[in-house]
């Protein structure tokens, strides 16, 4: 089963489990120029400077699919998603 594949099962699960969407995903993350793993929050919604000042968020996504999309290593970004250890209403 493929990152991708788990990342979509796990957010099914929480969805049925707590019947509401999450807002934030914890992941382990390795930068381009690296191979040590990070700890990371992402947000599954976009980036609100009124609701979301929050220096703990690492990175801004706009749901499943975009999230999935940053589990490839030539997603456009700095960095890649190695393991995503669960989602959350709240950080």
């Amino acid at each position: 089963m493929t990152l991708q594949e788990q990342i979509k099962i796990d957010f099914a699960e929480y969805c049925d489990e707590y019947k509401m969407l999450p807002n934030y995903v914890e992941v382990d993350v390795r930068f381009d120029d690296g191979d040590i793993a990070y700890s990371e929050i992402i947000a599954l919604h976009e980036y609100d400077a009124d609701v979301d000042p929050d220096d703990a968020i690492f990175f801004y996504c706009h749901g499943l699919k975009d999230l999935c999309a940053l589990c490839e290593s030539n997603n456009g970004g700095d960095f890649v998603i190695i393991s995503c250890s669960g989602f959350s209403d709240q950080i």
